[in-house]
């Protein structure tokens, strides 16, 4: 039976914590929206005109929730991407580089995302329920594919090097929904919009709903994931190479100190010499 190490955590440790804390809360934004999305379409297509504020009204409170959940989820995944490139090095050269790996894929998540907010806003604006509407759908919707490719590599090199093989292969999974969600929802929004002009605000909120369910699965399976992995850094499974040394303050002594004295001979001193004996006067 494998012994755990005794020891502080590693930085590893500390972020793969952190990281599936984030993929938690992001389980929980996603069941919220599945769970919202559905209800909010079904009340707006039967309280229509003057009831439907109030029916959207009622599930304010937890859009309010899904917008902190968010937030929150933000600060771990950020927390655990620091401690996770902090001790990059304790797991060998391979982790090392997956972990290089997750920040450039976070970049160009955060770029892709900010693309998909500049970029759909002017078609839906200033478009109809036509071509143009469905065109600016299709792009929104493969620029939150993208954006989901680069956010499931980034939890798949987070893990890789720790995982086990058939773990490895869950993570392409949940890679594959990631991507699978987005693309699957604009798809069927630009072609329910297509059918139902008149309907489009519930038909959105369905195919919302249905991406929401498909990244809900994906979150999931992360989620076992990096709990598989956490499980085998704490059991000693999975030993680091090296520990961070504990910081010990320094203390000052405690027995009173005396200076020394300013002068150390470097050699005893010679012996004295006895005094030579008096000389007698000569005789005779």
């Amino acid at each position: 039976m494998t012994m755990p190490m005794a020891g502080p955590p590693t930085n590893t440790e500390r972020g793969v914590t952190s990281l599936r804390w984030c993929l938690l809360l992001a389980l929980a934004m996603q069941a919220i929206a599945v769970s919202l999305l559905l209800p909010l379409a079904y009340l707006w297509g039967q309280f229509s005109g003057s009831g439907s504020f109030g029916a959207v009204a009622a599930l304010l409170p937890m859009v309010i929730s899904l917008y902190l959940l968010g937030i929150m989820a933000v600060v771990f995944f950020l927390t655990g991407l620091s401690r996770l490139h902090e001790g990059r090095d304790e797991y060998g050269p391979a982790h090392a580089r997956d972990v290089e790996s997750v920040v450039i894929c976070v970049v160009i998540a955060f770029v892709m995302s900010i693309s998909s907010m500049t970029f759909s806003p002017p078609f839906n604006l200033f478009g109809s329920p036509g071509g143009t509407l469905t065109v600016a759908i299709l792009v929104g919707g493969a620029l939150a594919a993208v954006r989901g490719l680069f956010v499931g590599l980034a939890f798949v090199f987070g893990a890789r090097a720790l995982a086990r093989p058939e773990d490895r292969e869950l993570l392409t999974y949940a890679m594959i929904a990631l991507v699978a969600g987005p693309a699957v929802g604009a798809g069927a929004l630009a072609l329910l919009v297509q059918a139902n002009p008149p309907s489009s605000l519930p038909v959105t909120y369905v195919a919302l709903g249905v991406e929401a369910g498909i990244e809900l699965l994906a979150f999931a399976v992360l989620y076992r994931s990096y709990s598989r992995v956490l499980a085998r850094i704490r059991s000693g499974e999975l030993p680091p190479l090296y520990r961070p040394m504990p910081f010990v303050p320094f203390a000052p002594p405690v027995a009173p100190y005396w200076a020394p004295p300013a002068y150390y001979p470097a050699y005893p001193a010679p012996p004295v010499a006895p005094p030579p004996p008096p000389q007698k006067p000569p005789e005779g």
